[in-house]
């Protein structure tokens, strides 16, 4: 006959905790493909614009493990879960249990460097094939030139540092070229 004389338990690792963002995380800009087989180089989506209010990431807890134990009855101890804290900047505000984060802003939000940004002035070195188009709703800094056949749309003001060369330029506000712009034709 079968007789239990010892058993033991295994021991439940816990989950560590993990960041959810709620916007797209993804810093490589790829051209939209077109159904003739065609690439779309203006329209790249390359501003992930966010309204005041709006939650920009979370954190789901960690859960803890369940001890368990050998068949002497000595503990086995669980593995230690990993705690999450949610790294930002400005324009930025943490809720009360410290668990998400929320635009105080509108703007466009960015992760650099596991830290969540938030900015009302979307800024770029120049409009061409490595942005695309760009269509924002506040304002649009760029500090070199804005390329021909490119559109740059903004809901606030745009400021160009450089040359605008047979392109379209269409603000809420003012817009100000600082070395002058080349039509076309």
């Amino acid at each position: 006959t079968n007789i239990l004389v010892a058993k033991g338990k295994k021991p439940v690792q816990g989950q560590d905790a993990q960041i959810e963002y709620c916007f797209n995380t993804v810093s490589h800009k790829r051209p939209a493909h077109k159904e003739d087989g065609r690439v779309d180089y203006f329209n790249l989506t390359t501003i992930n614009q966010c309204r005041k209010g709006e939650v920009l990431a979370r954190i789901i807890p960690e859960q803890q493990g369940e001890a368990g134990c050998d068949v002497y009855g000595k503990a086995i101890k669980p593995r230690e879960v990993k705690r999450e804290t949610l790294k930002f900047g400005q324009n930025i505000e943490l809720s009360e249990d410290g668990l998400s984060i929320t635009s105080m802003v509108d703007g466009h939000v960015t992760l650099a460097d596991k830290k969540v940004v938030v900015s009302s002035v979307y800024q770029v070195k120049g409009v061409n094939v490595s942005t695309g188009n760009i269509n924002y709703d506040g304002s649009v800094e760029i500090a070199g030139n804005v390329d021909e056949n490119f559109e740059v749309k903004a809901g606030g003001n745009v400021v160009v540092n450089g040359l605008v060369e047979g392109a379209t330029i269409i603000a809420g506000g003012n817009i100000i070229i600082a070395k002058g712009m080349n039509g076309m034709g």
